[in-house]
């Protein structure tokens, strides 16, 4: 399972990079009145938070993601495979920014929606939202998501994926 995940992290953020060379500085329809493609150079996060942060969002993205690689390869025999895909998720979403904002000082957005007020994003953010939607959901609502944390618990009974 390690390995499916490390290239949904490369496939991640091989499409987001990708995207964002395809859509650079490109202003379109996709689908009238609902999608639009309208590059914009982003050095903060979502909603303008922390504009003009990129040096400390790249440090902070880069300790997330080692942080995150960390616990995909320590607790891979633990850890229930749709978890390990939804942080695979993540980590390639957080892997495509950053390299945006190491290299560029800024992260490529393009995907604009207009039928309602929202900021403009692209395929990394995606993947972050779908794994980070996924976790949460994992950790709180499914058996996997308790059995994994109770995991951790020295006083319990070791579960069968830890044997």
């Amino acid at each position: 399972m390690l390995y499916i995940c490390m290239g949904i992290i490369a496939a991640v953020a091989g499409a987001d990079i990708l995207t964002k060379v395809i859509f650079f500085e490109v202003s379109m329809d996709f689908i009238p009145g609902f999608v639009r493609i309208e590059f914009c150079k982003n050095t903060g996060m979502a909603w303008g938070l922390l504009g003009n942060a990129t040096a400390l969002l790249a440090i902070f993205s880069a300790v997330m993601l080692a942080a995150m690689l960390f616990a995909l390869i320590k607790w891979r025999k633990r850890m229930p495979a749709p978890m390990q895909i939804a942080l695979a998720l993540v980590a390639g979403g957080t892997l495509g920014n950053l390299i945006d904002r190491a290299f560029l000082g800024y992260v490529r957005d393009f995907i604009k929606l207009e039928f309602i007020e929202f900021p403009t994003f692209n395929i990394a953010d995606c993947a972050i939202t779908i794994g980070g939607i996924m976790l949460v959901a994992l950790l709180l609502f499914s058996k996997s998501g308790k059995e994994f944390f109770d995991s951790f618990d020295k006083k319990k009974e070791p579960t069968a994926g830890d044997k």
